[in-house]
C-alpha cells in the first residue's frame, strides 16, 4: 500500500461496488465527488483506495469505459455526431479529440480501418 490507506474488506467492497456501477453505467456524467456520494465516503478515500485496488485513476478508468462503449455504438452503425451525443461529449470535435488520445486515430480513421 504505497498510499498510506488501509484497505479494509469494507472499502474494497464500497470501491469495488464504485466501479460496478462505472461498468453499469459508462455514459452516464458522473463526477468523482457523485460518485463518492454514491459510495458514503470521501472523495479523497475513493480516488486512493480506486488507484490501490484498479491501479489507475477513478476518472481516466471512467473515460476508458465511456470509449469502450463508444466504440460499440461505432460498431453498431450508429453516426460519429450521435455516439458524442449519446457519450455525452460537448461537441463532435471533443469526442473525436478523446477518441484520437485513446486509440490514436479519430473515429472515422478507425471506422475505416476496421472496415466497418
Amino acid at each position: 500500500m504505497g498510499n498510506g490507506i488501509r484497505l479494509t474488506p469494507y472499502l474494497v467492497a464500497t470501491v469495488t461496488r464504485v466501479k460496478d456501477y462505472i461498468d453499469e453505467h459508462p455514459l452516464e456524467k458522473k463526477t468523482t465527488n457523485e460518485l463518492a456520494q454514491y459510495a458514503g465516503i470521501s472523495r479523497n478515500l475513493l480516488q486512493k483506495a480506486f488507484r490501490e485496488l484498479y491501479s489507475t485513476h477513478i476518472k481516466e478508468y471512467y473515460t476508458a469505459q465511456k470509449m469502450e462503449s463508444a466504440m460499440l455504438l461505432l460498431k453498431a452503425g450508429m453516426p460519429i455526431r450521435q455516439v458524442a451525443r449519446q457519450c455525452r461529449y460537448r461537441s463532435h470535435s471533443a469526442f473525436t479529440t478523446a477518441f484520437r488520445n485513446k486509440y490514436g486515430m479519430a473515429p472515422l480513421s478507425w471506422l475505416k480501418q476496421t472496415g466497418l
